[in-house]
This record gives C-alpha cells, sequence and structure tokens, in this order.
C-alpha cells in the first residue's frame, strides 16, 4: 500500500499538472493518516522519501525548476499570494468574474455562460482586455459565484460541505474506506484558490459524480 502510495504521489508530480498534484498530495497524505492508527513511522517515512525524490527531480532537471522554483516558488517570495495570482493569466479570469458576480450577485448570468459574458466589455479593465477571455473562470468557487450567483452558490457549498461531513462520520462509524477517499476528493475538488477546471462539463462531471456515488453507497 505505501509503495503504491509513493508511486502514485511521483507520477503525479512528474505528470507536471501542478494544481492537480497538489490536490494529489492532500488527498493521499490526509488518507495514509486517517487509514489505520498504527505504522505512523511507515507514513512519515512515505512523505519523507516522496518529499527528497522530488526535491531530486526539482533541482535535477531543469523543466520541473522552471514549473516548479522559477513559475512558483521565487515570485510567491518575492510578490506575496495576492499579487503573484493577480498577475497570472488565471488571475486575469478570476478578476472577469468577480466583476461579472458584483453586476449579478444574486442569481449568476447562468450555467456555462461564463464563456459568453467573459466578451461583455462592462466586465473588463484595461488589463484583462487581452487575455480575460474564457470558457471558465478556472477556479471553482468563482465559477460557481459567476453562474449561479450567492444563492446558487450557498446551495451548492451547503450540499458538498454536508456530504463531505457525511463522508467522513461514515468512514469514523463503519471504517467505510470508500467514504473517506469520496469525501477527500470532494475536500479537494473545492479548495480555494487553487486554479481548476469547469465543474459544469461533462468530463469533470462525470469523475466526480462517479466519485460522489461511492460516498453515498453505504457498505455498512
Amino acid at each position: 500500500f505505501y509503495i503504491s502510495a509513493l508511486i502514485f504521489l511521483l507520477t503525479s508530480f512528474i505528470i507536471g499538472e501542478r494544481s492537480n498534484f497538489i490536490k494529489v498530495f492532500i488527498i493521499i497524505s490526509i488518507f495514509i493518516f486517517l487509514i489505520n492508527k498504527q505504522n505512523y513511522f511507515k507514513k512519515i517515512s512515505i512523505l519523507i522519501v516522496f518529499t527528497m525524490l522530488s526535491s531530486l527531480i526539482i533541482f535535477g532537471n531543469e523543466f520541473f525548476k522552471s514549473r516548479f522554483v522559477e513559475e512558483i516558488f521565487l515570485p510567491l517570495k518575492e510578490k506575496g499570494i495576492s499579487k503573484f495570482v493577480a498577475e497570472t493569466k488565471h488571475g486575469l479570469h478570476f478578476e472577469i468574474a468577480k466583476n461579472i458576480f458584483k453586476q449579478n450577485a444574486t442569481f449568476g448570468i447562468g450555467i456555462k455562460n461564463f464563456r459568453n459574458e467573459s466578451k461583455n466589455i462592462k466586465y473588463h479593465s484595461t488589463r484583462t482586455l487581452d487575455q480575460g477571455i474564457a470558457n471558465h473562470p478556472h477556479q471553482i468557487h468563482l465559477e460557481f459565484l459567476s453562474e449561479t450567483g450567492l444563492i446558487g452558490y450557498i446551495i451548492f457549498l451547503f450540499f458538498f460541505l454536508y456530504s463531505i461531513f457525511y463522508g467522513l462520520k461514515l468512514f469514523f462509524k463503519n471504517r467505510n474506506i470508500f467514504a473517506l477517499s469520496s469525501s477527500l476528493f470532494l475536500f479537494a475538488t473545492f479548495l480555494p484558490l487553487l486554479p481548476s477546471g469547469s465543474f459544469f462539463t461533462s468530463y469533470s462531471a462525470t469523475i466526480f459524480w462517479i466519485n460522489y456515488s461511492f460516498l453515498i453507497t453505504k457498505n455498512e
């Protein structure tokens, strides 16, 4: 199990999808610490070994060094989180989504309408005109806020928070591993700040609702 977890972590890291890697790392880290109350030495060792191997990969390969050090760590250290995010391409999408939400705060602009409304000049500042247009805001919370408004966002948020707590309760009561895995997947899906794909697409929705199905299937 621990060897498989290490291989999965390294594979996710080597793929180079930074946002998804962070989510995978969070899910696996929490999972291996909750799955049983023994073998803490093995659990900590896995994370230490992974940290050492990933560090060797980063500093031994120019591509990974550029992706993780030059494009993330150094700019974050120099600019701070807010300024760093604002200056990225996704940061421009975030700004458009915020402007759309401010002008359509109650009910939003409708699901999958960001791709149309992001072209509207009234939502743009001078810095977003060139690259602010996109199919979705690339952040799930901003997608809900801009497309479903505050009312839709609160409904979705309550539904998924309840589902996460339900799954964790089921795990601690019955040691239901599927409930734990699904709860952690939901938790990672709704992490703030990290860029994400659109929630309202067939591809993302298929992965999400398959995982959700494991959560609501009780195995007493």
